[in-house]
C-alpha cells in the first residue's frame, strides 16, 4: 500500500474529475512502467479527461473535499476553467460573510481579486492552486459558524 498518497485519497482526487480512469498497481510510492500503465498514460493524455475540466465541488459536500475539489478546479489550465471554478466558488460556495467583503460589487470583482492576489503572492490559496501547485492536507479542517468554514492544517 502507498504510505504517501493512500489509495482512498487518489480515489477522492479522481472523484473530482469527470470520467475519471483510476489505474490500480501493486506496490507503494512510485510511478509504474509496465506496458498495460503506459497505455493508460497515452490514452489519458491524448484522451478527453486530458482536456476536462474537474467536477466542481457542492456547498453540501465535506470541507475536506471542497478544498480538495477547488484546487483541483483552479489548477487545470486555461483561463475559461479557473473564471469557470472562480465563478463556482462565488455561485455555489461563498456564503454571507464572504460576499460582505464584494458588497457593493460582484463576482468579476472577486475573479480579479484572486487572480490578483495569485499574481502578488504564489504562496496564498489563489496563488498555489492557480498555478497548479497543491497544499498537503495534513488533517480535517475545522469549521465554524452557520454558512462558512475556516481552512487550518494545510
Amino acid at each position: 500500500a502507498d504510505d504517501i498518497n493512500p489509495p482512498e485519497q487518489a480515489r477522492r482526487l479522481a472523484d473530482c474529475f469527470a470520467g475519471a480512469r483510476v489505474h490500480v498497481h501493486p506496490g507503494g510510492h512510485f510511478v509504474p512502467a509496465d506496458p498495460e500503465a503506459i497505455q493508460t498514460y497515452r490514452d489519458f493524455l491524448v484522451g478527453s479527461a486530458a482536456r476536462s475540466p474537474p467536477n466542481l465541488p457542492a456547498a453540501t459536500d465535506e470541507p475536506q473535499a471542497i478544498i480538495e475539489g477547488v484546487l483541483a478546479a483552479l489548477g487545470h489550465k486555461g483561463d475559461k476553467s479557473v473564471d469557470r471554478a472562480l465563478r463556482h466558488i462565488w455561485d455555489h460556495l461563498a456564503g454571507d460573510n464572504f460576499k460582505f467583503v464584494y458588497r457593493d460589487s460582484d463576482v468579476e470583482e472577486f475573479i480579479a481579486d484572486a487572480r490578483t492576489t495569485a499574481e502578488e503572492f504564489s504562496t496564498s490559496f489563489y496563488g498555489n492552486a492557480i498555478n497548479g501547485k497543491r497544499w498537503q492536507i495534513i488533517r480535517d479542517f475545522q469549521t465554524t459558524g452557520a454558512d462558512g468554514w475556516i481552512g487550518t492544517a494545510v
